[in-house]
């Protein structure tokens, strides 16, 4: 059921399983945010913080008192488990944040450095050296990497095509 609801996400509007309301809340701000530190959130696993806040966070009082009857006892335990997974969904959203700001988007920083500077290297070791319309080629290769900003897979698939057929060159070049 919940790949149908993702895929409803996806289709264009005329697609017969459209649904659009989903539609129009999985795209408030809300949820994009939750999508773009969703990664890290799975690397901090949700389970392992409920674990740690559920031994150190102890209620006011005990659920079982003298004159308490079963439904009060009952209320007590859901309120607690209500303060737990509250507590642990802050928890998980602003460490996932923080990995997401520190850690993620430096290292696809990296990524694309690398990737700029693999290119670059290609170029000039199988050409020799790079002529005007080479180095015109590279920045506007450099301009399509954002510097630090996500790439979307057909960027990230496009310039992963461009290094491998740069390295065949290279690679027959070399032959």
């Amino acid at each position: 059921a919940a790949s149908i609801l993702l895929l409803t996400t996806i289709v264009p509007k005329d697609h017969p399983l459209y649904v659009g309301c989903f539609n129009r809340m999985c795209s408030l701000s809300f949820f994009q945010y939750v999508g773009s530190v969703s990664y890290c959130s799975f690397l901090i696993h949700f389970r392992i913080i409920w674990e740690l806040v559920f031994r150190y966070y102890r209620p006011e009082k005990y659920f079982i008192e003298e004159n308490g009857s079963v439904d009060e006892v009952y209320h007590q335990i859901v309120i607690y488990m209500a303060q737990i997974y509250v507590i642990t969904l802050v928890l998980t959203l602003a460490l996932s944040s923080l990995l997401h700001e520190f850690v993620e988007l430096p290292g696809l920083g990296l990524r694309n450095t690398l990737l700029r500077y693999i290119r670059k290297r290609i170029l000039i070791n199988t050409k020799g050296s790079i002529s005007k319309v080479d180095r015109s080629e590279l920045n506007t290769a450099e301009q399509k990497l954002n510097d630090g900003k996500e790439m979307d897979s057909e960027q990230l698939n496009e310039e992963l095509s461009t290094v491998l057929d740069d390295l065949r060159v290279a690679e027959a070049t070399v032959a």
